[in-house]
């Protein structure tokens, strides 16, 4: 992994960059902010980790009311994207603009909330928290009970207004990027600035200019502020007595194209690449996965290289399964994920299956690495688009599917919990344990489910095969061939739905029947990425690993296997990718890597299938994702034999 390299480069927060708003404008510097431009100002590729500390002052901005009017206009289909992108950007670039007259930084856009950093570097931390709170303030008389579509309602009773909570706080800000699978990086501020607005928005008041203590603390002289009436220890601002200075114009940062292309998200790049960037906006059905993962903050603010493991096991996972990675963020949650999948370029007709077998992963993985997370995993119809204007905007996806997979998380525990949509998409594949009236934060009573197990894959043998008498004949005589040593290759094709696999469960029953022992194996096409995906059942068969065992039962299980080869203690982490036994490397494998180690891998299982042949009669069937089959070839085990 690459080293974390700590820098004092940081954006100087006291100046608002001079950026055209271009109409129609989609040039790859709106999709960052100015501090990742900064970065990539004189990179051609992003080559390590990074981390920052600076102080500063941020604004976070949460706006209400967007889920109903994203269901309100993905009814209407193309045209309704359309429409709700005209009116969004309508939003959000008035709040853009105000942010870049105030000299603030867009640093990310949460789905329906905004979070904007000025750094204090120039400046003193007192005059960035100064201008932070004279922008709020300006933003929250624009934009509170902003009627996005006037004249046009969601209901009888319900006009289209936004309302807003704004928080301004004050202290450390710690500036990462992380990550780098595949050349993908993700950026993020956490640190106390960010601690101060998860404590206080909670309990913001739409309509008003919320303080943190610590902003209050540098401010106040300046200010007039009363007590919340509810809550007396929040400060509500009411007005600035004292105007800061006017941030003098900067020139706009002009960044490297290829370090920019690795921030920005493959939905955007391979749009524009294909010239479709007028129709970057649109509803489409996907697979949403929010992941809480608890200690994120701390392990950052105290080891920038753990969280780099982190976040690189959370983009292996991810990637893997052709999803996409959309936030990567610090708020009012904590740290939290935001996965989709059926994203452009990438969308499957089993992405609910993806998205849960990565929840799955994620749990796993990331608990391994002392990280305890909470999943919502909901399947549904989502706005899918940029936001914003030439200034600044991001991709984002919005709408009730996502909100439901955020309180899903909540309400998870330590757990993963699904929506019924993306239960019953999955139910071929895994058995779910229902959880009855869950309630949820601002949701009507949702039913929920976790998954628990995967599904046996093969399919339930009928009384007596009907019919097949020739096929049946071959079958049988390919057993009997068995009993005399002769071994071989059966290959049974056909056209989808014929009944192979009710014939190749027919050769399992007469194998066993005869005494042979068969293990099975199956391709997936979710899978088609992972290194002898079609053997892992196999071999987890020939150790005797149960489904959701322990991890230590299973490495113990494994070890206790190999003890009786050569060096067999010692080769044991060579099969961790095959079995998930993620067992420590030995001084033997340590020294392996590349083609000598995937030689080793493959000369293992040739000696594992091959004492396993030799300890009695033993049959092997594999089946793709469409039908049973057979890989074709010959394996080379130490004996030399096939």
């Amino acid at each position: 992994m690459s080293a974390v390299r700590r820098e004092n480069d940081v954006l100087e927060g006291s100046s608002a960059p001079d950026m055209p708003d271009p109409a129609g404008s989609h040039g790859l510097e709106a999709y960052l902010p100015a501090l990742v431009l900064r970065h990539s100002a004189s990179r051609a590729s992003v080559r390590t980790a990074g981390l920052e500390r600076f102080p500063g002052a941020g604004m976070f901005a949460d706006i209400k009311g967007f889920t109903a009017l994203t269901e309100r206009f993905e009814r209407q289909g193309p045209e309704g994207a359309q429409a709700l992108t005209a009116l969004l950007n309508r939003y959000f670039g008035a709040l853009i603009d105000r942010v870049a007259l105030h000299g603030g930084d867009v640093l990310k856009f949460a789905g329906d909330a905004v979070l904007v950093l000025w750094p204090a570097r120039e400046v003193s931390l007192e005059q960035a928290t100064h201008r932070a709170a004279c922008c709020a303030l300006e933003v929250q008389a624009a934009l509170h009970a902003f009627e996005v579509a006037p004249g046009v309602r969601l209901s009888m009773r319900l006009s289209m207004r936004l309302s807003m909570r704004v928080v301004v706080g004050a202290g450390e800000v710690v500036f990462a990027r992380l990550g780098g699978a595949l050349g993908r990086w993700e950026y993020l501020a956490a640190g106390g600035l960010l601690a101060q607005v998860a404590q206080v928005e909670p309990r913001a008041i739409p309509g008003e200019v919320t303080l943190s203590p610590e902003a209050w603390a540098l401010i106040g002289g300046s200010c007039v502020a009363r007590d919340g009436e509810h809550d007396p220890s929040l400060v509500r601002l009411e007005r600035i007595k004292t105007a800061p200075p006017v941030p003098r114009e900067m020139p706009r940062v002009q960044a490297l194209e290829p370090a920019m292309r690795e921030f920005i998200p493959g939905a955007i790049r391979a749009r524009i690449d294909a010239g479709q960037s007028d129709w970057l906006a649109e509803h489409r059905r996907v697979t949403v996965l929010f992941v809480h993962m608890a200690g994120f903050e701390e392990r950052l603010a105290a080891d920038g290289e753990e969280a780099q493991r982190l976040v690189l096991t959370a983009q292996g996972a991810i990637y893997r399964y052709e999803g996409s990675l959309n936030k990567l963020a610090v708020d009012d949650k904590g740290a939290s994920m935001l996965a989709v999948f059926g994203l452009p370029p990438l969308a499957h007709e089993d992405d609910a299956a993806r998205g849960v077998q990565v929840a799955l992963l994620l749990k796993e993985q990331l608990g391994a690495l002392g990280i305890r997370c909470a999943i919502g995993v909901t399947t549904g119809l989502a706005f899918c688009g940029t936001v914003g204007n030439g200034r600044r905007r991001e991709y984002t996806v919005m709408g009730h599917v996502v909100n439901l997979a955020a309180r899903l998380m909540q309400a998870a525990d330590g757990d993963i919990l699904c929506d019924g949509e993306t239960a019953h998409a999955v139910q071929d594949r895994l058995t779910f344990e229902e959880v009855s009236e869950l309630k949820l934060k601002g949701l009507e009573v949702e039913q929920a489910s976790r998954p628990r197990q995967h599904r046996p894959r093969t399919m339930p043998v009928r009384a007596g095969l009907v019919g097949r008498l020739e096929e049946r004949s071959r079958l049988e005589r390919r057993i009997a061939a068995l009993h005399q040593k002769e071994c071989g290759l059966l290959l049974i094709e056909g056209e989808p739905g014929i009944g192979k696999s009710h014939l190749m469960e027919e050769l399992r029953r007469h194998a066993r029947d005869s005494g042979v022992t068969v293990l099975d194996g199956a391709g997936d096409a979710i899978e088609h990425a992972s290194p002898y995906h079609g053997w892992r059942d196999v071999f987890a068969g020939l150790f005797g690993l149960e489904e959701g065992g322990s991890l230590e039962i299973r490495r113990r299980r494994v070890v206790s296997r190999l003890s009786s080869m050569p060096d067999g203690s010692s080769i044991a982490p060579l099969l961790n990718p095959l079995l998930s036994i993620d067992l420590p490397e030995s001084p033997l494998t340590a020294q392996l890597s590349g083609q000598v180690r995937a030689d080793n891998t493959l000369e293992l299982l040739c000696t594992l299938l091959q004492e396993e042949a030799d300890r009695g009669l033993c049959s092997f069937s594999w089946r793709t994702s469409t039908g049973w089959t057979r890989p074709r070839g010959r394996w080379r085990s130490r004996s030399g034999s096939g």
